[in-house]
């Protein structure tokens, strides 16, 4: 479960290539003993070597729960992906450093974790 609890923390993706690296992100808001679901949907493509926000931080007294992050390598070489939350001071890994052959998909679901699948769909272990 990834928590985004006040309204400076953020999740974010570092990557190390100027690949085109396509992503979407998914999450639900809770506001005390209410769920807000299907909240939001952020999307982009990120072109460089950079620190990216993918999701945003959440209003005043509501916590974002992300569901899901879908990230797609659609360059033509490997990317190094890494996922990180950070609270406004410091940036805090949420994942591993992972490389990311061309076409593969990186994703991250609430239920299951963290899954790789390659350029053809097969999930890899």
């Amino acid at each position: 479960m990834i928590i985004l609890a006040n309204t400076v923390t953020t999740l974010q993706a570092v990557t190390n290539s100027n690949n085109s690296i396509v992503y979407t992100t998914d999450w639900d808001d809770l506001n005390g003993l209410t769920t807000t679901l299907g909240r939001g949907t952020n999307t982009g493509i990120i072109n460089t070597n950079t620190t990216t926000v993918l999701t945003g931080s959440p209003a005043p007294g509501v916590m974002r729960s992300v569901k899901q992050i879908t990230i797609k390598n659609a360059g033509n070489s490997n990317a190094t992906i890494l996922l990180q939350k950070n609270d406004g001071t410091t940036a805090w890994d949420i994942s591993a450093n992972v490389v990311l052959p061309p076409q593969y998909v990186y994703l991250y679901v609430e239920a299951a974790g963290y899954l790789m699948f390659a350029n053809n769909g097969i999930p890899l272990q």
